[in-house]
Protein backbone atom coordinates (compact mmCIF):
# COMPACT_ATOMS: atom_id res chain seq x y z
CA UNK A 1 0.00 0.00 0.00
CA UNK A 2 1.30 3.46 -0.96
CA UNK A 3 0.17 6.83 0.38
CA UNK A 4 1.93 10.02 -0.78
CA UNK A 5 1.89 13.28 1.18
CA UNK A 6 3.59 16.51 0.11
CA UNK A 7 4.02 19.23 2.72
CA UNK A 8 4.95 22.82 1.89
CA UNK A 9 5.68 25.10 4.83
CA UNK A 10 6.62 28.75 5.29
CA UNK A 11 8.53 29.95 8.36
CA UNK A 12 9.47 33.51 9.29
CA UNK A 13 12.86 34.61 10.54
CA UNK A 14 13.92 38.08 11.62
CA UNK A 15 13.65 39.59 8.16
CA UNK A 16 12.70 36.99 5.60
CA UNK A 17 10.59 33.90 5.24
CA UNK A 18 11.91 30.44 4.37
CA UNK A 19 10.14 27.74 2.40
CA UNK A 20 10.88 24.15 3.25
CA UNK A 21 9.10 21.04 2.14
CA UNK A 22 9.06 17.28 2.36
CA UNK A 23 7.63 14.60 0.17
CA UNK A 24 6.41 11.77 2.40
CA UNK A 25 5.30 8.47 0.93
CA UNK A 26 4.06 5.64 3.12
CA UNK A 27 4.92 2.24 1.68
CA UNK A 28 3.86 -0.87 3.61
CA UNK A 29 3.75 1.17 6.82
CA UNK A 30 7.22 2.72 6.36
CA UNK A 31 7.56 6.48 5.83
CA UNK A 32 9.78 7.43 2.89
CA UNK A 33 10.78 11.08 3.45
CA UNK A 34 12.46 13.25 0.84
CA UNK A 35 13.59 16.49 2.47
CA UNK A 36 14.14 19.32 0.00
CA UNK A 37 15.23 21.97 2.50
CA UNK A 38 15.74 22.55 6.24
CA UNK A 39 12.91 23.78 8.46
CA UNK A 40 15.23 26.34 10.11
CA UNK A 41 16.29 27.73 6.73
CA UNK A 42 19.65 29.49 6.76
CA UNK A 43 19.43 30.36 10.48
CA UNK A 44 19.95 27.21 12.56
CA UNK A 45 18.36 27.34 15.99
CA UNK A 46 21.44 25.81 17.62
CA UNK A 47 25.19 26.37 17.41
CA UNK A 48 28.39 24.76 18.69
CA UNK A 49 30.58 26.54 21.22
CA UNK A 50 34.17 25.34 21.73
CA UNK A 51 34.91 24.11 25.28
CA UNK A 52 38.28 22.31 25.24
CA UNK A 53 40.46 19.77 23.55
CA UNK A 54 42.24 16.76 24.99
CA UNK A 55 45.48 15.52 23.47
CA UNK A 56 48.33 17.34 21.77
CA UNK A 57 51.17 16.03 19.61
CA UNK A 58 53.54 18.55 21.22
CA UNK A 59 52.65 17.81 24.84
CA UNK A 60 55.59 16.65 26.97
CA UNK A 61 53.31 14.63 29.26
CA UNK A 62 52.86 11.23 27.60
CA UNK A 63 49.41 10.83 29.19
CA UNK A 64 48.17 13.53 26.80
CA UNK A 65 50.00 12.10 23.77
CA UNK A 66 47.34 10.20 21.84
CA UNK A 67 48.15 7.88 18.95
CA UNK A 68 45.34 7.04 16.52
CA UNK A 69 42.51 7.82 18.99
CA UNK A 70 39.35 6.05 17.95
CA UNK A 71 36.47 6.68 20.35
CA UNK A 72 35.36 8.75 23.35
CA UNK A 73 32.78 8.36 26.11
CA UNK A 74 31.54 10.76 28.80
CA UNK A 75 30.08 9.19 31.97
CA UNK A 76 27.39 10.58 34.28
CA UNK A 77 30.02 12.30 36.43
CA UNK A 78 31.49 14.13 33.45
CA UNK A 79 34.61 11.96 33.27
CA UNK A 80 35.92 11.50 29.74
CA UNK A 81 37.31 8.19 28.45
CA UNK A 82 39.41 8.30 25.30
CA UNK A 83 40.07 5.04 23.46
CA UNK A 84 43.71 5.56 22.48
CA UNK A 85 43.74 2.83 19.87
CA UNK A 86 47.33 3.15 18.67
CA UNK A 87 48.61 2.85 22.23
CA UNK A 88 46.18 0.03 23.12
CA UNK A 89 44.89 1.87 26.15
CA UNK A 90 42.05 3.95 27.60
CA UNK A 91 42.91 7.40 28.96
CA UNK A 92 40.52 8.68 31.63
CA UNK A 93 40.19 12.45 32.25
CA UNK A 94 37.98 14.51 34.55
CA UNK A 95 35.44 17.01 33.22
CA UNK A 96 38.14 19.69 33.05
CA UNK A 97 40.33 17.48 30.87
CA UNK A 98 42.80 16.65 33.67
CA UNK A 99 44.36 13.19 33.34
CA UNK A 100 43.20 10.67 35.95
CA UNK A 101 44.06 7.13 34.90
CA UNK A 102 45.50 4.96 32.14
CA UNK A 103 43.84 1.59 31.55
CA UNK A 104 45.14 -1.35 29.52
CA UNK A 105 48.09 -2.15 27.29
CA UNK A 106 48.79 -4.12 24.13
CA UNK A 107 48.36 -7.87 24.44
CA UNK A 108 45.98 -10.80 24.53
CA UNK A 109 45.48 -11.25 28.25
CA UNK A 110 42.78 -9.87 30.56
CA UNK A 111 42.76 -6.08 30.42
CA UNK A 112 44.96 -6.05 27.31
CA UNK A 113 43.86 -4.91 23.84
CA UNK A 114 44.63 -5.48 20.18
CA UNK A 115 43.15 -2.94 17.79
CA UNK A 116 40.27 -1.80 20.04
CA UNK A 117 37.49 -0.05 18.12
CA UNK A 118 34.86 1.31 20.52
CA UNK A 119 34.09 1.98 24.18
CA UNK A 120 30.97 2.23 26.35
CA UNK A 121 30.48 2.94 30.08
CA UNK A 122 27.33 1.77 31.91
CA UNK A 123 25.46 3.50 34.74
CA UNK A 124 27.53 1.68 37.38
CA UNK A 125 30.79 2.83 35.80
CA UNK A 126 31.83 -0.46 34.22
CA UNK A 127 33.70 -0.09 30.92
CA UNK A 128 32.92 -2.17 27.81
CA UNK A 129 35.62 -2.32 25.13
CA UNK A 130 35.26 -3.73 21.65
CA UNK A 131 38.61 -5.52 21.58
CA UNK A 132 38.39 -6.37 17.91
CA UNK A 133 41.90 -7.77 17.44
CA UNK A 134 41.18 -10.34 20.15
CA UNK A 135 37.62 -10.94 18.83
CA UNK A 136 35.99 -10.17 22.15
CA UNK A 137 34.25 -7.57 24.29
CA UNK A 138 36.03 -6.91 27.58
CA UNK A 139 34.28 -5.61 30.70
CA UNK A 140 36.42 -3.63 33.12
CA UNK A 141 35.72 -1.79 36.36
CA UNK A 142 35.82 2.00 36.50
CA UNK A 143 39.37 1.69 37.79
CA UNK A 144 40.39 -0.62 34.96
CA UNK A 145 40.26 -3.98 36.73
CA UNK A 146 39.26 -6.93 34.57
CA UNK A 147 35.74 -8.27 35.27
CA UNK A 148 34.73 -10.48 32.34
CA UNK A 149 34.75 -10.90 28.56
CA UNK A 150 32.79 -12.61 25.85
CA UNK A 151 33.54 -13.52 22.26
CA UNK A 152 32.41 -11.68 19.18
CA UNK A 153 30.61 -13.48 16.43
CA UNK A 154 33.11 -14.49 13.75
CA UNK A 155 33.29 -12.25 10.67
CA UNK A 156 33.64 -14.18 7.43
CA UNK A 157 34.64 -11.07 5.52
CA UNK A 158 34.61 -7.32 5.92
CA UNK A 159 36.66 -4.44 7.19
CA UNK A 160 39.82 -4.69 9.21
CA UNK A 161 38.52 -1.57 10.97
CA UNK A 162 36.46 -3.76 13.26
CA UNK A 163 33.08 -3.47 14.93
CA UNK A 164 31.34 -0.91 17.10
CA UNK A 165 29.34 -1.94 20.17
CA UNK A 166 26.58 -0.05 21.96
CA UNK A 167 25.14 -1.15 25.29
CA UNK A 168 21.42 -1.84 24.79
CA UNK A 169 20.97 -3.05 28.39
CA UNK A 170 23.04 -4.98 30.91
CA UNK A 171 22.76 -8.22 28.94
CA UNK A 172 22.33 -7.14 25.32
CA UNK A 173 24.54 -5.26 22.89
CA UNK A 174 24.11 -3.69 19.48
CA UNK A 175 26.99 -4.50 17.13
CA UNK A 176 27.59 -2.72 13.83
CA UNK A 177 30.35 -2.39 11.27
CA UNK A 178 33.02 0.27 11.88
CA UNK A 179 34.63 0.13 8.47
CA UNK A 180 33.56 0.61 4.87
CA UNK A 181 34.22 -2.77 3.31
CA UNK A 182 32.99 -3.45 -0.22
CA UNK A 183 31.93 -7.00 -0.98
CA UNK A 184 32.51 -7.49 -4.72
CA UNK A 185 31.58 -10.42 -6.93
CA UNK A 186 34.71 -12.31 -7.97
CA UNK A 187 37.02 -10.72 -5.37
CA UNK A 188 35.40 -12.09 -2.21
CA UNK A 189 35.25 -15.87 -1.65
CA UNK A 190 31.74 -17.22 -1.97
CA UNK A 191 28.59 -16.41 -3.89
CA UNK A 192 27.74 -12.68 -3.75
CA UNK A 193 24.00 -13.29 -3.37
CA UNK A 194 24.53 -15.73 -0.50
CA UNK A 195 26.95 -13.32 1.19
CA UNK A 196 24.37 -10.55 0.90
CA UNK A 197 21.70 -12.75 2.47
CA UNK A 198 24.03 -13.34 5.45
CA UNK A 199 24.83 -9.64 5.89
CA UNK A 200 22.96 -7.48 8.40
CA UNK A 201 24.14 -4.04 9.43
CA UNK A 202 22.54 -4.18 12.89
CA UNK A 203 23.18 -7.21 15.09
CA UNK A 204 21.85 -7.55 18.63
CA UNK A 205 23.76 -10.10 20.70
CA UNK A 206 23.69 -11.32 24.28
CA UNK A 207 26.60 -11.44 26.72
CA UNK A 208 27.60 -14.87 25.38
CA UNK A 209 27.97 -13.45 21.86
CA UNK A 210 24.83 -15.18 20.52
CA UNK A 211 22.63 -13.48 17.94
CA UNK A 212 19.27 -12.32 19.29
CA UNK A 213 18.13 -10.17 16.35
CA UNK A 214 19.61 -9.14 13.01
CA UNK A 215 18.22 -6.55 10.60
CA UNK A 216 18.95 -3.65 8.20
CA UNK A 217 20.26 -4.73 4.81
CA UNK A 218 22.67 -2.95 2.46
CA UNK A 219 21.62 -2.44 -1.16
CA UNK A 220 23.09 -4.81 -3.69
CA UNK A 221 24.25 -2.92 -6.81
CA UNK A 222 25.57 -3.83 -10.25
CA UNK A 223 28.34 -2.08 -12.21
CA UNK A 224 29.33 -3.39 -15.66
CA UNK A 225 27.69 -6.69 -14.83
CA UNK A 226 29.56 -7.06 -11.52
CA UNK A 227 27.47 -7.26 -8.35
CA UNK A 228 28.64 -5.59 -5.14
CA UNK A 229 27.41 -4.11 -1.87
CA UNK A 230 28.93 -1.97 0.86
CA UNK A 231 28.87 -2.61 4.60
CA UNK A 232 29.74 1.03 5.27
CA UNK A 233 27.24 2.34 7.82
CA UNK A 234 26.95 4.10 11.18
CA UNK A 235 24.34 3.62 13.90
CA UNK A 236 23.16 5.02 17.22
CA UNK A 237 20.64 4.04 19.90
CA UNK A 238 18.45 6.66 21.57
CA UNK A 239 17.71 4.86 24.85
CA UNK A 240 14.01 4.77 23.89
CA UNK A 241 14.02 1.48 21.96
CA UNK A 242 14.95 3.06 18.63
CA UNK A 243 18.05 2.51 16.51
CA UNK A 244 19.13 5.00 13.85
CA UNK A 245 21.26 4.10 10.85
CA UNK A 246 22.97 6.07 8.10
CA UNK A 247 24.94 4.80 5.12
CA UNK A 248 28.45 5.79 4.14
CA UNK A 249 27.79 5.76 0.39
CA UNK A 250 24.03 6.36 0.22
CA UNK A 251 21.73 9.28 0.97
CA UNK A 252 19.71 7.34 3.54
CA UNK A 253 18.92 7.92 7.23
CA UNK A 254 16.76 5.21 8.80
CA UNK A 255 14.95 4.61 12.07
CA UNK A 256 14.17 1.14 13.43
CA UNK A 257 12.58 -0.31 16.53
CA UNK A 258 14.85 -2.63 18.50
CA UNK A 259 12.73 -5.49 17.10
CA UNK A 260 13.89 -4.57 13.60
CA UNK A 261 10.74 -2.83 12.34
CA UNK A 262 11.68 -0.01 9.96
CA UNK A 263 9.87 3.21 10.86
CA UNK A 264 11.21 5.64 8.27
CA UNK A 265 13.91 6.23 5.70
CA UNK A 266 14.83 9.85 4.97
CA UNK A 267 17.01 11.70 2.47
CA UNK A 268 18.33 15.27 2.47
CA UNK A 269 19.75 17.72 -0.06
CA UNK A 270 23.45 17.07 -0.77
CA UNK A 271 26.07 19.40 -2.20
CA UNK A 272 27.12 16.81 -4.80
CA UNK A 273 25.72 14.00 -6.92
CA UNK A 274 26.04 10.53 -5.43
CA UNK A 275 28.06 8.01 -7.45
CA UNK A 276 28.45 4.25 -7.65
CA UNK A 277 31.42 1.92 -7.63
CA UNK A 278 32.97 1.71 -11.10
CA UNK A 279 35.61 -0.48 -12.71
CA UNK A 280 38.15 0.79 -15.23
CA UNK A 281 41.38 -0.81 -16.49
CA UNK A 282 41.30 -3.49 -13.80
CA UNK A 283 40.95 -0.82 -11.13
CA UNK A 284 37.97 -0.01 -8.97
CA UNK A 285 36.93 3.59 -8.32
CA UNK A 286 35.12 4.04 -5.04
CA UNK A 287 31.95 6.12 -4.93
CA UNK A 288 31.93 9.46 -3.11
CA UNK A 289 31.25 9.15 0.59
CA UNK A 290 27.95 10.60 1.80
CA UNK A 291 27.78 10.13 5.58
CA UNK A 292 30.46 9.89 8.24
CA UNK A 293 28.58 9.45 11.53
CA UNK A 294 25.18 9.59 13.24
CA UNK A 295 24.34 10.69 16.78
CA UNK A 296 21.25 11.53 18.89
CA UNK A 297 21.16 14.55 21.21
CA UNK A 298 19.24 15.01 24.47
CA UNK A 299 16.24 16.41 22.59
CA UNK A 300 15.99 13.30 20.38
CA UNK A 301 17.34 15.18 17.35
CA UNK A 302 19.34 13.17 14.84
CA UNK A 303 22.79 14.52 13.89
CA UNK A 304 24.36 13.21 10.68
CA UNK A 305 27.83 14.32 9.58
CA UNK A 306 27.61 14.62 5.79
CA UNK A 307 30.64 14.99 3.56
CA UNK A 308 30.63 17.94 1.16
CA UNK A 309 33.45 17.13 -1.30
CA UNK A 310 34.12 20.87 -1.27
CA UNK A 311 37.27 22.96 -0.81
CA UNK A 312 35.49 25.12 1.78
CA UNK A 313 34.61 22.55 4.43
CA UNK A 314 34.99 18.81 4.93
CA UNK A 315 31.54 18.20 6.40
CA UNK A 316 28.24 19.77 7.26
CA UNK A 317 26.09 18.45 10.10
CA UNK A 318 22.50 17.74 9.06
CA UNK A 319 20.07 17.80 11.98
CA UNK A 320 16.73 15.98 11.78
CA UNK A 321 13.89 15.68 14.26
CA UNK A 322 13.05 12.22 15.58
CA UNK A 323 10.57 11.69 12.74
CA UNK A 324 13.07 12.29 9.93
CA UNK A 325 12.23 15.92 9.09
CA UNK A 326 15.35 17.97 8.28
CA UNK A 327 15.57 20.86 10.76
CA UNK A 328 18.85 22.56 9.91
CA UNK A 329 22.43 22.37 8.72
CA UNK A 330 25.42 23.31 10.90
CA UNK A 331 28.93 24.11 9.74
CA UNK A 332 31.59 21.63 10.82
CA UNK A 333 33.90 23.60 13.14
CA UNK A 334 37.23 21.89 12.39
CA UNK A 335 39.64 21.67 9.47
CA UNK A 336 40.63 18.00 9.94
CA UNK A 337 38.73 14.77 9.31
CA UNK A 338 37.35 13.01 12.39
CA UNK A 339 37.09 9.29 13.14
CA UNK A 340 34.16 9.48 15.55
CA UNK A 341 31.51 12.00 16.58
CA UNK A 342 29.77 11.41 19.91
CA UNK A 343 27.06 13.33 21.79
CA UNK A 344 26.52 13.13 25.55
CA UNK A 345 23.80 15.34 27.06
CA UNK A 346 24.49 18.76 25.46
CA UNK A 347 28.12 18.15 24.52
CA UNK A 348 29.49 17.08 21.14
CA UNK A 349 32.88 15.36 20.83
CA UNK A 350 34.97 14.97 17.68
CA UNK A 351 37.81 12.42 17.73
CA UNK A 352 40.45 13.68 15.29
CA UNK A 353 43.16 11.39 13.94
CA UNK A 354 45.22 13.05 11.22
CA UNK A 355 48.83 13.68 10.25
CA UNK A 356 48.76 16.99 12.12
CA UNK A 357 46.42 16.31 15.04
CA UNK A 358 45.47 13.42 17.31
CA UNK A 359 42.99 15.10 19.58
CA UNK A 360 39.51 14.98 21.10
CA UNK A 361 37.54 18.22 20.76
CA UNK A 362 34.62 19.08 23.03
CA UNK A 363 31.86 21.53 22.01
CA UNK A 364 28.71 22.59 23.85
CA UNK A 365 25.34 22.68 22.10
CA UNK A 366 23.86 26.17 22.49
CA UNK A 367 20.18 26.72 21.77
CA UNK A 368 19.71 30.06 19.96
Amino acid sequence: MRIKIITLCFTFGLSVGTIYSQSIEIVDGVKIIENTGPKWGNNPEIKLEFVKKIGDLDNENENYLLFRPRDVFRDNNGNIYVLDRGNSRIQKFDNEGIFLLSIGREGQGPGEFLNPTSIEVDLTGNIYVSDFGNKRVQILSNEGKYIDSFRFFEQKYGSADGSVIKLLNQNEFIVGEAGSAFIIQGTTPGNIDELWKETFLINIIDSDGNYLKRFAKPKIETSKGIKYFSKGSFFEFDGKNHIYLTYEYENRVEKYSVDGKKIFTASRPLKFETTKLTFENNRRNLPDRVSRNIEIDNKSRIWVASQTHSDKTLYVIDIFDSEGILLGVLEYPLSDYFTRMQIFENYVYFVVNSATEMTVYEYKIIEN
